[in-house]
């Protein structure tokens, strides 16, 4: 979920993202599109989709490790959203 906040944020702050986005990969997808994020949201969500995907298999084969793998995750998106809105 923090993830698609992460996303919708994006849209809704066109105009300003360009200025203030940090990840040199999403930088570089802003500006091979002129500063137009759709290329970079729909890089964002399929890298969600991705991850969410291999977890899900990795769950059925190593339940405890994909476990552990998530939690991490988990409170690195935590960061994220509260890096999002306390800044």
């Amino acid at each position: 979920m923090v993830s698609v906040h992460d996303a919708v944020l994006v849209v809704v702050h066109h105009e300003l993202i360009g200025q203030f986005e940090r990840n040199p990969l999403g930088r570089w997808l802003l500006q091979l599109h002129g500063g137009e994020v759709w290329l970079f949201v729909l890089a964002k969500l399929a890298g969600t989709a991705a991850v969410c995907t291999i977890l899900v298999r990795l769950f059925l084969y190593r339940s405890r490790i994909a476990m552990l793998i998530a939690g991490v995750l988990s409170s690195f998106q935590l960061l994220l959203l509260s890096y999002l809105h306390c800044r």
